[in-house]
């Protein structure tokens, strides 16, 4: 499976939460991962409490919602189901 990621550029919600694309802010619930990562840590990309430096540390950014976590066994069902290429 390819995951070839349509989203060009981050997204600040109306929370100032930073989110790697569209489809993860509005369908979030579908991530398990999310889930897990809020429940653990609900304010880990709001941009009033942390950097922007360090929100796009976490690994949330650095392993999972990007080439990393697409190719991996763990790859997002949002990604799979928004940006799954016929490869």
């Amino acid at each position: 499976m390819k995951i070839l990621c349509k989203s060009e550029t981050l997204i600040v919600d109306l929370n100032n939460k930073i989110w790697p694309c569209c489809w993860l802010l509005t369908d979030r619930s579908q991530s398990s991962y999310l889930k897990k990562l809020e429940e653990q840590n609900p304010d880990w990309n709001d941009i009033t409490k942390h950097s922007m430096e360090i929100i796009l540390k976490h690994d949330a950014f650095e392993k999972h919602f990007n080439t990393e976590g697409w190719e991996s066994d763990s790859c997002d069902p949002v990604c799979i189901e928004e940006c799954k290429t016929l490869d």
